[in-house]
């Protein structure tokens, strides 16, 4: 397995996340929960690394 289809994979789960969660902040009017949004960043990098990792032939 490639490493760097994994980080690939990681790296594009966590902008994602952190993307949309950057567009709510900017819509949120009072307090925006930091915490909930490190652990949904967290989680999109977890899980762009998973399913880069279960995609059997892809290579960069």
């Amino acid at each position: 397995m490639n490493g760097k289809i994994i980080l690939v994979g990681a790296a594009s789960g966590l902008l994602a996340a952190a993307l949309t969660d950057v567009q709510a902040w900017a819509a949120t009017e009072g307090n925006f929960n930091w915490a909930i949004a490190l652990k949904r960043w967290l989680f999109g990098a977890l899980s762009g690394a998973a399913a880069s990792f279960g995609i059997p032939g892809a290579t960069l």
